[in-house]
C-alpha cells in the first residue's frame, strides 16, 4: 500500500462496498488528498492506517540504504519538496537529512521529527545520544499516529473527524496488542541474551526484557583488538546462548567477537520490516516478527 522501493508511490487502497463506495466517489471532489513522505518503512506502517483511497504515502529509504549514511539525490530533494507532510525519526537516525529538514526551510516546516514529538518515550544510548529506534515501542507508535493526524487535519480540515477517528482506532489496537504481547514474553524475561548493538531497548523496556551485553557501542566503527578481547571475556562470562542482530550487522565481526562461544545462536531481527508485506496491520506484523525473533533466539524454538 506504500512504497516498497525508492521513489515509487503507491495508492493507499481501502475496500469499500455498496453505498459506502458510491458515497466516497460522490464526495471525492470535496475532500483534499494528502501526499505523505516518510523516511523509514516502519513509519509508513504506522501512518498508512490514517490515510484514505486518494492519499499517497512514499518511503524514502529502501533496503539498500543505510539510514545513518545515504546520499540525498536531486530526485529525493524533489520528492521531499513536493510532499504535503514529511515524517522522519530525526537527526539521531537520518543524519544526512539534518541540514535539509532540521532547519527553518520550506521542507523543514512541513517535517515532523519523531524524536521531537511531545509525549514520545525516549531512551538514550549514552549521555550524549538518543536511541532513534522509537518505533519499536507500540505506545510511541500511538504518539506518532496522533501527531500525524493532527498535522493532517491542518492540511485537510474537512477531514478532521476522519483523521481523529482513525488515530483513535490505531491507539486502541496498539493498547490491545501491547496487553496481549506482555504475557507472551513473560517467560523470556529471566533468559540472558546479547545484542550486536543497543538497537532493541524500546521493545525490551516496554515488555520487561533486558540484554546483558551489547557487543559494539557504534556499529559504524570497527573495535580495536583490546576491545575485541574484552568483549570475548564478557561474552563467555555472560552465560548467554542468544545474540540478536539487526540487518546489516557485520557477520565477520560477530564471528570474531563470539569465537569462544560456538554454540551461540545468532538471530536477525527485522526491525525495519523489510520482510513484512504491505497490509493495514503491517505495523502489528512487524512487532510480531520481533517477538518471534526474540523467542526463537532465546529458546531455540520457532512458533
Amino acid at each position: 500500500m506504500f512504497m516498497m522501493s525508492i521513489w515509487e508511490t503507491i495508492r493507499v487502497t481501502r475496500a469499500r462496498a455498496g453505498m459506502l463506495l458510491l458515497l466516497a466517489l460522490a464526495s471525492s471532489s470535496l475532500t483534499a488528498a494528502v501526499d505523505v513522505v516518510v523516511t523509514l518503512r516502519p513509519l509508513a506502517f504506522i501512518i498508512e492506517p490514517l490515510l484514505a483511497e486518494d492519499d499517497t504515502i512514499s518511503v524514502l529509504l529502501d533496503a539498500r540504504d543505510s539510514p545513518h549514511d545515504f546520499s540525498l539525490t536531486p530526485s529525493a530533494r524533489l520528492t521531499l519538496a513536493e510532499a504535503d507532510l514529511i515524517l522522519w525519526i530525526g537527526p539521531e537516525q537520518e543524519q544526512a537529512l539534518s541540514d535539509f529538514l532540521g532547519r527553518p526551510s520550506a521542507a523543514g516546516q512541513r517535517a515532523l521529527a519523531a524524536t521531537r514529538l511531545q509525549g514520545m518515550t525516549l531512551h538514550r544510548l549514552d549521555a550524549d545520544h538518543i536511541d532513534p529506534h522509537v518505533w519499536l515501542d507500540p505506545l510511541n507508535a500511538v504518539v506518532l499516529a496522533r501527531s500525524v493526524a493532527g498535522r493532517l487535519t491542518t492540511l485537510a480540515p474537512e477531514r478532521s473527524a476522519e483523521f481523529a477517528r482513525k488515530a483513535e482506532a490505531f491507539a486502541v489496537a496498539m493498547r490491545k496488542l501491547t496487553d496481549s504481547l506482555a504475557p507472551q514474553l513473560a517467560d523470556l524475561r529471566p533468559l540472558p541474551f546479547l545484542v550486536f548493538h543497543n538497537a532493541f531497548q524500546y521493545f525490551e523496556r516496554r515488555f520487561g526484557l533486558s540484554h546483558s551485553l551489547a557487543l559494539v557501542t557504534n556499529p559504524e566503527v570497527q573495535p580495536g583488538m583490546q576491545t575485541i578481547l574484552r568483549r570475548r571475556q564478557q561474552i563467555e562470562a555472560s552465560a548467554a546462548r542468544c545474540l540478536l542482530r539487526e540487518p546489516g550487522a557485520s557477520l565477520n565481526l560477530i564471528r570474531t567477537l563470539t569465537a569462544g562461544v560456538p554454540t551461540l545462536r545468532v538471530t536477525e531481527v527485522d526491525l525495519l520490516g523489510y520482510r513484512v508485506s504491505a497490509a493495514p496491520d503491517a505495523y502489528e506484523q512487524l512487532l510480531l516478527g520481533v517477538v518471534e525473533s526474540f523467542r526463537s533466539c532465546l529458546t531455540g524454538e520457532s512458533a
